[in-house]
């Protein structure tokens, strides 16, 4: 199970999904009025969207069962394959809703805005899982092989 080089993809895609819980997802500054000073915050995803972080959830569980199911190559495609797609609809609903909801929420306007680097997670959890969707059909091809010699 885990000698497999897909799994290895797997569990790094959910631990890339888990980190971002813990990374900043969006960065912005602003100036505060009783100071004058320019304050640069970074916010986590369980203060921006819990709709969100209930996604990343579901993208930190969705690798972690698919390596379990090494005994059934077709579901465990099927399953990198929903991550992506819901990796992929993080991302634009993240980019969407940062800016149409949460920085305009804010009581101070702020004066510059950055995506902080748990935004870009989603997109390097993208590769490692089509790595892994590649590593289980040449497992698939491997034993399609050695079921024709038997």
């Amino acid at each position: 199970m885990i000698q497999r080089i897909q799994s290895i993809w797997l569990l790094i895609a959910a631990v890339l999904g888990f980190c971002v819980f813990m990374l900043n997802i969006i960065n912005y500054s602003y100036v505060d009025p009783s100071s004058g000073g320019e304050i640069t915050k970074g916010v986590k995803l369980m203060e921006y969207s819990y709709l969100l972080a209930l996604l990343a959830m579901i993208l930190v569980a969705l690798p972690l069962v698919a390596i379990f199911m090494f005994k059934n190559r077709k579901r465990q495609v099927n399953m990198a394959l929903l991550a992506i797609v819901l990796n992929i609809g993080f991302v634009i609903f993240h980019v969407t809703y940062i800016k149409d909801s949460y920085l305009n929420s804010l009581k101070i306007p702020p004066q510059s805005t950055s995506f902080g680097i748990a935004s870009f997670i989603p997109v390097a959890a993208i590769v490692f899982l089509a790595m892994a969707i590649s590593g289980i059909r040449k497992d698939e091809k491997l034993v399609r092989a050695a079921d024709r010699l038997r």
